[in-house]
């Protein structure tokens, strides 16, 4: 129960990565690396809680102020991997007495509490997580959606100055797939999650998701003619739903435990 709750609170400051692309502000770094050294003594006070929340606090100075910003991506879900790890294979002691009254005082079981812990980790691995890993895909392969630049009238001078200006990324398009991507995640969790757990047809979820991701084609049929916006929708789109099961499949295991 300890790790679960940490783990999900710490997610959910991470949450802060889909807006920031760069290094967080300095305030907002120094925000949230307080959030897991207070919060991990207050829950559970013991040794392996002070050590949890200080790897969890290093990792994100790691990613955020020592390793080059080319390697920001890379760095944050290196963070992500130390942390679960480390709160997966050191036992955390017990919840403290005042977090087990005020759980009660909420009027929630254990049972209930764990479930929705469960739900909520997975929404948050969907949204967050799930997007740095496209994200390293689509930057490792020169994926990016890129800016159209007007076609100015063909002189010699217009020639060479095109051939020294590097295409930039777009980001108005990188943004919005980036907000459809999660919504699309969340959309497809539900489903999949649900469905085990409400013991819904075999197969009918598969039905439902090939309706969403229909849907997306089909609002994006104009730019899809394009080959590389087409293969910059086609290999998200993959990867979102690939990663969305992955996830599924891992909550739906811990829930019907």
């Amino acid at each position: 129960m300890t790790s679960l709750i940490l783990l999900t609170t710490w997610l959910l400051t991470r949450l802060c990565f889909i807006r920031y692309d760069q290094r967080l502000p300095t305030r907002l770094l120094l925000i949230l690396v307080l959030i897991p050294i207070i919060l991990a003594p207050a829950l559970a006070l013991g040794v392996t809680s002070m050590i949890w929340s200080i790897l969890a606090a290093a990792a994100l100075i790691f990613s955020e102020k020592v390793i080059p910003e080319r390697l920001l991506v890379p760095g944050r879900l290196m963070g992500l991997a130390l942390v679960v790890v480390t709160a997966w294979l050191m036992p955390l002691p017990e919840l403290s007495s005042w977090s087990v009254l005020t759980i009660d005082w909420l009027g929630l079981t254990t049972e209930r509490l764990t479930t929705g812990l469960w739900w909520l980790l997975g929404f948050l691995l969907v949204a967050g997580e799930a997007n740095l890993l496209i994200r390293l895909l689509f930057h490792s392969f020169d994926l990016e959606p890129m800016s159209k630049t007007p076609e100015p009238a063909e002189t010699e001078q217009t020639t060479t100055a095109n051939q020294n200006v590097e295409p930039e990324i777009d980001q108005r398009e990188y943004n919005a797939g980036r907000i459809i991507g999660i919504l699309e995640r969340w959309l497809m969790y539900i489903v999949l999650v649900g469905s085990q757990q409400t013991g819904a047809a075999s197969g009918s979820q598969y039905s439902i998701i090939a309706v969403i991701l229909a849907a997306k084609g089909f609002a994006r049929f104009r730019q899809l003619e394009e080959r590389a916006f087409a293969e910059y929708v086609l290999i998200g789109t993959l990867a979102s739903t690939l990663l969305t099961v992955a996830v599924s499949l891992l909550i739906s295991s811990r829930l019907a435990a």
